[in-house]
């Protein structure tokens, strides 16, 4: 920590998600089906740096540079009639933007946005359904006291995603 107002990190951690069992029409009698119907444990890998830094008047400006690697990521996915799912090990690598600003004491601006570089590693350049490339939002807020026992509170907000794929980009129209 640098200054009272500046924070400095890195961080490397790992996370599990236990296996389970898939509740779709199978035939668990057979070998085949019991094989079909039970998928294995997911493991991520993240490693991070970034920074955080408070501004005056509540203020806040955080930058995040990211890789996770995950192993058997774990995803359902709808191809009609069933939802099937997938174990396939992704890398995602990018960064993180946050900041936020109280433009007058009961209006606050905020607003985030990330750059998501993520792959199939089973399939080279293929993002997992999804994945947008780019997110973000944009967030005001209002928080006035009208008396001691009532405060207008209210929020408006918009999300974006750019393209992302709902199933696997091979089993879309027009691939490849």
């Amino acid at each position: 920590k640098p200054t009272d107002k500046l924070m400095l990190y890195t961080s490397v951690s790992k996370g599990t998600k236990s296996g389970g069992f898939i509740n779709f029409a199978t035939n668990p009698s057979t070998p085949q089906g019991a094989a079909a119907a039970e998928y294995g444990n997911e493991t991520a890998y993240t490693y991070e740096i970034g920074e955080k830094l408070t501004l005056p008047h509540g203020g806040l400006l955080n930058v995040t540079l990211f890789n996770t690697d995950i192993h058997d990521f774990q995803q359902g996915i709808f191809v009609n009639p069933n939802f099937i799912t997938t174990q396939r090990d992704l890398r995602s690598r990018g960064v993180d933007f946050e900041a936020g600003i109280q433009l007058i004491p009961a209006v606050r601006l905020q607003s985030q946005v990330t750059y998501a570089d993520t792959k199939r590693r089973d399939a080279g350049e293929f993002r997992p359904p999804g994945a947008p490339l780019w997110s973000g939002n944009v967030n005001f807020s209002l928080r006035q006291p009208l008396s001691d026992a009532f405060t207008l509170t209210g929020d408006a907000g918009v999300e974006y995603r750019d393209d992302l794929f709902l199933t696997d980009q091979e089993l879309t129209v027009g691939f490849p």
